[in-house]
């Protein structure tokens, strides 16, 4: 069951998996949702799809493909459609893979979510990991490329991302870094304003970022990371900061901080976001738990608040108790004693796997 503030009632909703082992290593399966938690309308989705998995290509190595597709229908657009397929070839020295898939304009299943429609997205990587023998401190390193590519339906090139680790360096202490280059293309089609009062005028773009990051041992009572990134941003420069501390003084207990402050240089705007979050679980058993998130952002200027209570009563039966909300202001300069709820939604959700 799933409520929230809005004018419609309460909604029940249902989601089927199901899933079954072929081959050696493989599995077909197929997922259907029934209803729509935001209106009383007829809503469906239906799909399937196939995951092939062997350990012994080239007599050792893993190799892995899958092919999926899946229908969507509701009321007001009828029905609408998305597929993909990829292969990857994930091994110690070498992972590589590469996938594709395509987005009707109107596919936006009414349990479940969709970033982007009305595109194809094409995507490829390769990542070289050789272990060091004779460094004892570096367990081993990478060396990795990356890329996404968006396209509208009839082929033309919306936006693409680039990226180069040179290198991504794993130690044997646990710490990790990595120095990323990342080379980016968007094109929209309109001007769109930004916050400051600026605005990005329609046109196609390339700009390029320089990415340095370390991680923290996840091991130990405290673990995190932090990270700077510099670079073009549109037709201007942005340069931002982020961090992240977790404290884990009892098993029973996960905490963590993040932080993130990005500056944006316009010609005609200059501005910074900020977005900071808090996490706390508790894992009253390796069966139950309850998490908490609140987060808060200077652009809207709101907290968001989510807490999920799940509990596996009997192996495979599942339950989950979710609450979201979201708090503002009247826009009048308020303080942070004056927030209101903007919006608040309510689920009860129960999972249960049959096995045959």
């Amino acid at each position: 069951m799933l409520g929230d503030h809005s004018d419609a009632d309460s909604q029940n909703a249902f989601v089927t998996r199901i899933s079954k082992n072929v081959l050696e290593q493989s599995s077909v399966g197929m997922i259907s949702t029934i209803g729509d938690p935001n209106s009383d309308q007829d809503a469906s989705m239906i799909g399937t799809d196939f995951n092939y998995r062997t350990t012994k290509f080239l007599t050792d190595k893993t190799l892995r493909a899958s092919i999926y597709s899946m229908a969507n229908h509701d009321e007001p657009t009828n029905w609408s459609y998305a597929h993909g397929t990829g292969i990857s070839y994930p091994n110690e020295f070498i992972d590589a893979r590469i996938s594709y898939y395509q987005i009707d304009d109107e596919f936006k299943p009414k349990l479940g979510f969709t970033r982007r429609t009305g595109v194809r997205r094409y995507s490829s990587g390769l990542s070289i990991r050789p272990r060091t023998e004779k460094l004892t401190w570096l367990r081993k390193y990478h060396i990795s490329y990356y890329n996404s590519i968006y396209t509208t339906l009839e082929d033309q090139i919306e936006s693409q991302k680039h990226s180069i680790y040179l290198p991504y360096l794993d130690f044997e202490s646990g710490y990790r870094f990595s120095f990323e280059i990342e080379r980016e293309y968007d094109r929209p089609d309109r001007d769109f304003s930004v916050s400051g009062g600026g605005v990005v005028p329609f046109g196609a773009y390339w700009w390029t970022d320089y990415n340095l990051d370390v991680d923290l041992p996840d091991a130990g009572l405290l673990n995190g990371g932090f990270g700077y990134v510099f670079g073009d941003w549109y037709h201007g420069e942005k340069d931002s900061v982020y961090a992240r501390v977790g404290y884990d003084p009892f098993k029973w207990l996960n905490t963590s901080l993040s932080y993130s402050h990005s500056s944006f240089d316009l010609p005609d705007a200059e501005f910074d976001a900020q977005l900071s979050s808090l996490n706390l679980r508790l894992n009253f058993s390796p069966d139950m738990g309850w998490s908490h998130l609140v987060q808060h952002d200077n652009i809207s200027d709101s907290v968001g608040y989510s807490t999920r209570f799940f509990w596996e009563f009997q192996p495979g039966k599942k339950a989950y108790v979710v609450l979201r909300q979201n708090y503002g202001d009247e826009d009048d300069g308020s303080s942070l004693r004056d927030l209101y709820i903007r919006n608040s939604e309510f689920s009860v959700k129960a999972q249960t796997t049959f096995r045959f």
